[in-house]
């Protein structure tokens, strides 16, 4: 989620858990003719006793690209401050282009990470969003960002369709077609993300539970994730293998559940305006990323996101059958309640400023 936080997390000295993670091959999932086979991997993934995220895996000339985004990122954080202030967009909020200490966490500027932001073009419409901000530095840098996030959202429209009709199994009433939501959307907005390493932030320490990126909960539908590359300073991919430091998912018992895929792998986490149009059989779950003492001082962390989600103007409307008091964040979770934010009759657009003014807003 691309939030300026000031919402306050607690911090919690906890053990960390084992819980199997879901996963799909890349070829099960474009096979129809196993699709009731695969509903029990989305319960599995998504449902009661979830950990929100599911894999696909080994995606087809993914890795390519995926190597030529973390490049681009590298290339983007090493350039000289004044052309990364030329790609700055501070009448977006910051949420196009290159954005470095403009968010805020616990009232102070985030320091940790580095990001840069783009919208990907609808696939019935192939205009470029005039918002979209490129280095002029780096001419194929908008083919190297549209080639993985377009890789990413097609393997998720598939998994949207397996999605959709899990959801109608349950609620004959859903008659969404997320594919078609998606593919009109103008929001799929792609982030790379650089976490700089514990040397150059001198704010991190080695203590137990140090977060790169806190805890939050994604509000849009559905979040395609790439597994992350460490790098020197130097920008150099160094090799390691690291057991405490990356992905936490807390699960239904609010425990701690380290989680990792492959490099040819794509993780999909769900969001909390899915959980909605579920009518709340399907679960956001709070993530976090924590740098611990198993990474060299001088390593940083790349990886890239992309947000899927309807246009601001797509209705909230859960489906007829369910409760709305099953619509909720549970109390276990120490993130911004989705019962305090959602209401019926909401667009999607009133549930991202309503999403952005809790997180905004001091406690």
């Amino acid at each position: 989620m691309f939030l300026k936080s000031k919402y306050l997390f607690s911090k919690y000295q906890r053990k960390t858990f084992s819980q199997s993670v879901v996963k799909i091959s890349f070829n099960d999932l474009q096979n129809p003719n196993i699709k009731n086979k695969l509903y029990s991997s989305i319960e599995e993934a998504y449902g009661e006793d979830g950990l929100g995220i599911l894999i696909i895996e080994k995606v087809p000339e993914y890795l390519k690209a995926r190597e030529n985004l973390f490049n681009l990122t590298n290339q983007i954080v090493n350039l000289p401050e004044e052309s990364k202030k030329n790609i700055e967009n501070p009448e977006t909020k910051y949420a196009f282009g290159w954005s470095y200490g403009k968010e805020v966490i616990s009232d102070k500027p985030d320091y940790l990470k580095a990001s840069y932001y783009a919208n990907l073009k609808q696939l019935n419409n192939n205009k470029s969003n005039d918002k979209n901000i490129w280095p002029k530095e780096i001419p194929e840098a908008e083919k190297i960002f549209d080639t993985l996030g377009n890789m990413i959202r097609g393997v998720g429209l598939n998994l949207l369709d397996l999605i959709d009709s899990y959801i109608k199994n349950t609620y004959p009433s859903y008659d969404l077609n997320y594919r078609k939501l998606i593919e009109n959307s103008t929001h799929n907005k792609g982030r790379m993300l650089y976490y700089f390493s514990r040397k150059h932030s001198k704010t991190l320490s080695k203590e137990e539970g140090e977060n790169w990126a806190d805890w939050h909960n994604d509000h849009g539908s559905l979040t395609g994730l790439t597994s992350a590359m460490y790098v020197d300073e130097k920008g150099a991919e160094m090799k390691i293998k690291l057991t405490k430091t990356g992905l936490y998912i807390q699960n239904r018992k609010g425990e701690d559940v380290r989680v990792t895929f492959g490099p040819d792998d794509i993780a999909y986490q769900l969001g909390e305006c899915l959980q909605v149009h579920s009518g709340g059989i399907l679960h956001a779950t709070p993530h976090a990323v924590k740098v611990m003492d198993d990474i060299p001082e001088n390593y940083a962390r790349i990886t890239f996101a992309l947000f899927m989600q309807p246009n601001h103007d797509f209705l909230m409307s859960p489906p007829k059958e369910c409760r709305i008091e099953d619509i909720r964040t549970s109390d276990i979770y120490h993130v911004p309640k989705l019962q305090d934010r959602f209401r019926l009759g909401m667009n999607f657009g009133q549930f991202n400023d309503a999403t952005n003014d809790m997180y905004y807003k001091k406690k």
